[in-house]
């Protein structure tokens, strides 16, 4: 069973849209990896760069330490909140944990 959010009026459209991105990402260049990576014992360094490069790495750093790069959902820098960071480091991981 995933994860399902309650009703929020903390959690709107782009939460949305972060979660949507998201799930596309691992379900297109995590998921169908994993057990070969897994085999392997090892992630390669591409895929660590690409996921730094979606802006899944310390999405709340301020602009200028990201270098310049927008937000995963293009949200603006100003209304990422904290609801935004669970959907990119717990929400859509215990999906896949818990299948």
């Amino acid at each position: 069973m995933a994860f399902k959010p309650a009703e929020s009026p903390y959690y709107n459209d782009s939460h949305h849209r972060l979660r949507t991105q998201v799930r596309e990402y691992w379900d297109t260049k995590i998921i169908p990896y994993a057990e070969d990576w897994e085999k392997a014992g090892q992630v390669p360094a591409e895929v660590y760069n690409d996921f730094a490069q979606n802006g899944f790495v310390l999405p709340n750093l301020p602009r200028k330490y990201r270098g310049n790069k927008p937000l995963p959902g293009n949200i603006p820098d100003e209304e990422w909140d904290l609801f935004h960071s669970v959907v990119v480091s717990i929400s859509e991981l215990l999906q896949y944990l818990e299948s």
